[in-house]
């Protein structure tokens, strides 16, 4: 969790949060003034807010929100910092700014003073913004960390929510005998009302103030127009000699007995110090026992106070600042300023300008509903997606939260962005390598919900919980409040299936390889091993990738594995055929395989122009029947024009097949199990008349010695009694349990039929049933 007045979500997304993924961070917020959000906006680079991380902005009656707090939680420790810099480049590298480590070994009172902060913002008056459960699960959290430790209650964290800043310093002093002397470093100040006030509070008479030759860029004066008592310009020792602008803020409160040290974001003016201003954070440090003050020169007072009030602002007023959030295909959002109601019209903004998504009615509270089908499949692949809303009232814009990219990173920890660099067609050999593997690791990290599209009583829910990833559907609940998403974990990692399925069919064109090097000068050597370097990292991930794929293609095809997996396997050929180039032989040798071990029911009825068309992919010299008894295996259609092969562009480009073709092949063609299906039919029916029909059967070549006992068993009732039926796999008469000969089960597993020579002597007939 962070907490920041300004915001660079460049600086954050390339700095902070890199680092916050290698450290397997799961769950990352901030929390940010309005003014930061609408500063963001503009940074072109930003692709994670919303989806990487969730960004709430914070509206504070009578303030800004303007405390910068870092909160990082592990299930078994805790670190919290405190500090004045805000998440941006200068708040953390460029400034002086000052930040207190605090750790639950020795400071466990500041702890749950951090708690209380987030207790308060959660339902607090004060301030809007929609994080309150996360607010108030962080409280939790931190209270957590600290139980059951105790210390001496000199280390604090102050907030100015409730009760002002300058009336909390005062109440410590007097527990201290008193105040006697006020030092304070401070990069803005009002008129001198803040700074002024402290003092008066404490009972002091003399300000020493820290005079710094720069200051970092704000609109506030870099020094108070006008105090209450004596102001001495001072240069404080212990930053003596640093040139960086100066944003710390630090207070000296030396007492009867004792010394308070302050720091942290509070500057020193009113709207920091006293009640009804701003939210900030300080760390308060009492030292009771033998201390040295801080030490200064006296120096002069700074000549330049920027006006705060720029003439140059422009005539219109900026835009205010929106929250949205995208759960399925619903877009709700929030205008927190200005106060907008009524009809307006909603607008994506993208790099082509704004998109019009309709329009909505925002109610009284600047709340908005509308339905955006199209706008979640851009949630996962197009990084950020921002809102302008706008009627006469006035515009807000902002950052679309989507619920489901939130839930992925949240579960999928440092592999998120690898799975979202997947899922928008960005992805590298490297990230093909890390979502495989971590498949493997853990199938059941992609958990799939959905009822089988075939009969109930064939799913596995009741054993294992899952069903078959190509089954995936989903359906909105309906939890009868606009406010209430309903989603699950659950939901969403199903909806990151989907969208992986739909990536995977799409057209995707080969990974590049870096640029060759190019000759030059001398000085170019480097840069030209660098060139050489990556090419071969790559050409080394290509391979990995490959090896990679193979290997899960292998593995989903075991038979445990094949119901669920299968027809994933075919979209997975799909993708890395082009990807990695794969020459129409290897595809073909994947399709038959995966052709020939997925079962009837390993697909729903979205899935079967995908199978069909992988099937007819297949169709060359002399294997037309073999397709067609799979599509009669898989009962698949052969009515109609012919399923699409366009899922398969390498394949079918390289090999010029002609579809008609191909499918007038298929459809003149008879199977065998097709075949069997009739002869077994007629066995079972009453007897027929005349048996020619099946005398131009492959039958009578195919198992010649059986051939006249069925053929007798077709027309009369006694040649019956010389049959038996059998499941798929059978190596035992059905009727005696006698063992076959292994030349029987053989012929039994090609034509599915057999002769029980060991035993009655009876034909064995493969009657359909998978028993």
């Amino acid at each position: 969790m962070f907490t920041t007045y300004a915001l660079s979500l460049t600086f954050f997304e390339t700095v902070v949060m890199d680092a916050l993924i290698r450290a397997r961070a799961r769950e990352i917020t901030i929390l940010s003034d309005l003014e930061g959000v609408r500063c963001s906006l503009g940074e072109k680079g930003v692709r994670g807010a919303g989806r990487d991380y969730q960004l709430e902005p914070v509206a504070v009656s009578g303030g800004v929100f303007h405390p910068k707090i870092s909160a990082f939680i592990a299930d078994d420790d805790a670190m919290l910092t405190v500090g004045s810099g805000n998440l941006t480049f200068g708040g953390w590298a460029g400034n002086l700014e000052v930040v207190e480590h605090l750790h639950p070994s020795f400071a466990a009172s500041a702890f749950r003073d951090v708690a209380d902060l987030f207790e308060a913002l959660a339902d607090h008056p004060r301030v809007r913004h929609a994080a309150s459960e996360t607010c108030g699960s962080l409280a939790q959290d931190l209270r957590r960390s600290v139980t059951g430790r105790a210390d001496r209650g000199d280390l604090r964290v102050l907030n100015g929510l409730t009760v002002g800043i300058t009336g909390q310093l005062a109440d410590w002093a007097e527990g201290l005998g008193g105040a006697t002397r006020l030092a304070a470093m401070s990069p803005y100040f009002d008129d001198g009302a803040g700074i002024s006030g402290l003092a008066e509070a404490l009972g002091v008479e003399e300000i020493h103030l820290h005079s710094n030759g720069k200051v970092a860029s704000g609109s506030a004066p870099s020094w108070p127009r006008a105090t209450v008592g004596s102001v001495n310009p001072v240069n404080m020792v212990w930053v003596a000699g640093d040139i960086r602008p100066l944003h710390a803020k630090a207070y000296e409160i030396v007492c009867r007995n004792g010394r308070l040290l302050v720091s942290g974001s509070a500057n020193a003016s009113r709207h920091g110090l006293e009640t009804d201003g701003n939210v900030e954070a300080v760390v308060l440090r009492a030292y009771r026992d033998g201390f040295t003050s801080w030490g200064w020169t006296p120096t002069e007072a700074p000549s330049f106070l920027p006006n705060p009030h720029d003439a140059s602002e422009p005539d219109e007023p900026a835009a205010g600042v929106l929250r949205a959030q995208l759960s399925g295909e619903t877009l709700q959002g929030w205008v927190l300023t200005p106060s907008m109601a009524g009809e307006a019209t909603i607008d994506q903004l993208t790099s082509r300008g704004p998109e019009r998504l309709g329009s909505a009615l925002i109610g009284a509270d600047g709340q908005f509903r509308l339905e955006a089908p199209d706008l979640e499949r851009q949630a996962w692949n197009a990084g950020r997606l921002v809102l302008r809303v706008q009627n006469e009232s006035g515009v807000a814009e902002g950052y679309v939260i989507s619920s489901a990219a939130g839930a992925i990173a949240r579960r999928a920890g440092p592999m998120a962005p690898r799975l979202f660099a997947f899922l928008g067609g960005s992805e590298t050999p490297d990230d093909v390598i890390a979502v495989l593997q971590w498949i493997l690791d853990d199938p059941q990290r992609l958990p799939v919900m959905s009822g089988r599209a075939g009969n109930p009583a064939d799913s596995p829910a009741e054993s294992d919980g899952l069903v078959p990833v190509q089954d995936l559907t989903w359906t909105p609940p309906d939890t009868g409040s606009p406010a209430t998403h309903g989603f699950s974990d659950a939901d969403h990692m199903a909806r990151l299936v989907a969208q992986l399925r739909r990536v995977m069919r799409s057209g995707k064109p080969a990974y590049e390889p870096p640029a060759p090097p190019e000759a030059g000068e001398e000085d170019d050597k480097n840069e030209i091993r660098r060139a050489e370097a990556d090419r071969r990292r790559h050409a080394e991930a290509m391979a990995r990738s490959e090896t990679l794929s193979h290997e899960f293609l292998s593995w989903t095809l075991e038979p445990e594995q094949v119901r669920t997996w299968g027809v994933f396997a075919l979209e997975l050929i799909v993708h890395m055929a082009q990807r990695l180039e794969w020459t129409p032989g290897i595809v073909r040798a994947w399709l038959a395989k995966v052709a020939g071990a997925l079962p009837c029911d390993g697909f729903g009825a979205d899935d079967r122009s995908l199978v069909a068309g992988a099937l007819l992919s297949l169709v060359g010299p002399e294997s037309a029947e073999r397709i067609r008894a799979t599509f009669f295996r898989l009962e698949l259609s052969l009515d109609g024009p012919p399923p699409s092969v366009e899922d398969f562009p390498l394949y079918a480009s390289a090999s010029l097949m002609d579809v008609e073709s191909a499918w007038a092949q298929v459809r003149a063609v008879r199977s065998i199990p097709e075949w069997s299906a009739d002869l077994v039919a007629a066995l079972k029916a009453a007897p027929l008349d005349d048996s020619s029909d099946f005398d131009n059967s492959p039958f009578p070549s195919l198992c010649p010695d059986q051939w006249p006992i069925l053929r007798a068993a077709l027309t009369t009732e006694r040649a019956r009694r010389g049959i038996a039926f059998g499941g798929r796999e059978i190596t035992a008469c059905p009727r005696c349990w006698r063992a076959l000969p292994s030349a029987q089960i053989h012929d039994y597993r090609r034509h599915h039929i057999a002769t029980a020579s060991n035993c009655c002597g009876r034909v064995i007939v493969f009657d359909g049933t998978l028993s």
